[in-house]
């Protein structure tokens, strides 16, 4: 192990014993100077309803450290998610409760990398396979430094260079390696991957970044909200927060799309966001949006109700069911929920 990759681990060690050890640090107030009352991110309600749900998650494991995609099969993109739900909340591969569940799941990941550098579960059926490639090479990208595993790196760069080559001509991504058109929502978790990878110091090239960032705001209105492709269908909450997201991601923190956006996402806080879908895929990406807007009044105005909102919907206490199933919806509850904790580099402030 390098001394970069020792010394990172040894920091993340640092600050985890136990699950509840990690959790009670983000049950803290936090005080802004544009807002000086204190603001309690992490409530004891948030604590437990995050720990049941990853002893809930280690539970529905498969004994092949895949999770599965519903009543589908065993899926590439769920099974990186579950790993990042574990990461967020202070674990780590190598040490503690959960490593044994999470050394299988990055075990099965690695063991679906194509000898092309595409991640995805070949025997499985998925109609979006780049989904899985980029949630694959984020998770990656993440673990990266916590892990003596040495395929990691090498994984990562050849997963990029599969994005890379997969970008199209409108400077978007589809759901194959191969596409001709893009959506908002296959991109933004490839740019969430290539700027995993840049932290993780993988090569990317700044063109792809630049043509993806312009692709992203061609998709927004100027109503605030997100198109799923460009001027195409009308704006909805969770293209919105993905795509704020992944310009802030990038840098974009003051341009209009993202300012827009922000503003967008809080006017409609009290919207039945449920009835257009995707639920869960929606609140965790307008959770990282608000979170890493400039103004911290945003988050603190947004996050509180959205917390109480989603504890509510837990399921006798340890799950989040969804239409894709129980493994996806607890895996996005509990990456919104763990936010405070301030673990992922790549949703770093």
């Amino acid at each position: 192990m390098s001394n970069g990759r020792l010394i990172l681990q040894l920091l993340i060690l640092a600050t985890f014993v136990l699950p509840r050890t990690v959790l009670a640090q983000a049950n803290k107030a936090v005080q802004s100077p544009e807002q000086p009352d204190m603001f309690v991110e992490m409530t004891p309600g948030s604590e437990e309803a995050i720990r049941s749900a990853l002893k809930f998650l280690a539970g529905c494991q498969l004994p092949s450290g895949a999770w599965m995609y519903g009543k589908v099969g065993p899926n590439v993109g769920v099974t990186s998610l579950a790993i990042l739900a574990f990461l967020a909340t202070g674990n780590v591969p190598e040490q503690g409760e959960y490593a044994p569940v999470l050394d299988r799941g990055i075990g099965w990941v690695l063991a679906n990398a194509q000898p092309s550098g595409f991640i995805h579960y070949a025997d499985g059926s998925s109609h979006g396979p780049m989904y899985e490639h980029a949630a694959a090479t984020l998770m990656l990208s993440e673990v990266y430094g916590m892990s003596e595993r040495p395929e990691i790196a090498s994984a990562i760069q050849a997963a990029v260079r599969v994005i890379v080559n997969a970008q199209n001509s409108e400077g978007g991504w589809r759901y194959q390696p191969h596409s001709r058109d893009a959506d908002i929502s296959v991109t933004v978790m490839q740019i969430l991957a290539l700027r995993g990878a840049q932290h993780a110091g993988m090569i990317v090239p700044a063109e792809t970044i630049e043509r993806a960032i312009k692709y992203v705001k061609l998709c927004a209105d100027r109503g605030g909200g997100f198109y799923y492709q460009t001027r195409s269908g009308k704006p909805g909450y969770a293209r919105t927060g993905a795509g704020v997201t992944s310009l802030e991601v990038c840098g974009e923190f003051d341009c209009d799309e993202t300012r827009r956006g922000l503003d967008y996402l809080i006017a409609n806080l009290g919207a039945d966001k449920e009835s257009e879908g995707n639920y869960h895929y929606g609140i965790y990406y307008a959770a990282q949006a608000v979170y890493q807007a400039k103004d911290p009044r945003r988050w603190q105005q947004w996050f509180p109700p959205i917390r109480e909102q989603v504890l509510s919907m837990q399921k006798e206490g340890a799950y989040w069911d969804s239409e894709h199933g129980p493994a996806y919806g607890t895996t996005m509850m509990v990456l919104t929920l763990s936010i405070p904790c301030r673990y992922l580099p790549i949703y770093q402030r």
